[in-house]
């Protein structure tokens, strides 16, 4: 299992207090609307089981327990927490977790992948955790979520504006081949999970990258495929529920 699970039964209250220390620095960045004000308060009047069940409901993506407007200061803190866990973690202490599709560190599932360029990394494809921004390597010919190299399929986005009237279809999908932001689908699982390729943008970032993109989520979904994550969550809570296998 992961070495430093966010479950609740392991999870530190250290994050609350970041929380906290979060909306200090909201309030003390300048004049709020009244919106944000009245939001800062009310978090602030939230007692532990209710913040508590909030962590648990973001980081098992149990979308319909998750109160939308406090949900980015609630992840904001557990990532701050738990990246500082991740960054003072040997690689020697990570184990090989049996489950694929999720972080070997806090056993939440991948925001997005990127494929590095240049070094002797250079073509290595690596999966970056959501919660604790860990990236461990995932091969390319798989899967990263359930782990199958059958029915791989990778799907760009290009607007109308982007496309050349006298454009043919070889040159249509060669411009598809070049997209330095796809998403990688499977047919076995349902699913997919975005992937850049630095050697297209150098500055790929799978968070920010990810947040821009939602267009390409809108057509993903209209296609038939899910995000990948609400299905390996599902699956590690399940596993964690049960126990390891004999």
């Amino acid at each position: 299992m992961p070495i430093a699970p966010a479950s609740t039964d392991t999870r530190d209250p250290v994050w609350r207090d970041v929380l906290f220390m979060l909306l200090d620095n909201i309030e003390a960045a300048g004049a709020l609307t009244p919106q944000l004000t009245q939001l800062v308060a009310r978090i602030r009047a939230m007692n532990v089981d209710v913040l508590e069940t909030q962590a648990d409901a973001v980081i098992a993506l149990r979308f319909a327990e998750i109160d939308p407007a406090i949900a980015p200061f609630v992840m904001a803190a557990l990532q701050v927490v738990w990246t500082d866990i991740a960054s003072r973690t040997a690689l020697s202490d990570v184990p090989y977790l049996d489950t694929p599709g999720v972080c070997p560190v806090c056993g939440s599932v991948p925001v997005a992948s990127v494929v590095r360029v240049g070094g002797s990394y250079d073509g290595y494809r690596y999966v970056q955790c959501g919660l604790c921004a860990t990236e461990h390597h995932v091969v390319r010919a798989k899967c990263t979520n359930c782990d199958s190299t059958k029915g791989i399929a990778y799907h760009a986005m290009r607007t109308e504006d982007d496309i050349p009237a006298d454009e043919t279809e070889e040159e249509q999908a060669q411009c598809a081949k070049n997209a330095p932001l796809k998403a990688e689908s499977c047919d076995e699982c349902g699913t997919y999970r975005k992937i850049g390729y630095q050697d297209k943008a150098y500055d790929f970032e799978p968070y920010s990258d990810d947040l821009a993109s939602l267009t390409l989520d809108l057509l993903m979904g209209d296609a038939g495929f899910r995000r990948a994550a609400s299905v390996a969550v599902a699956r590690t809570y399940r596993r964690r529920s049960i126990g390891p296998r004999a």
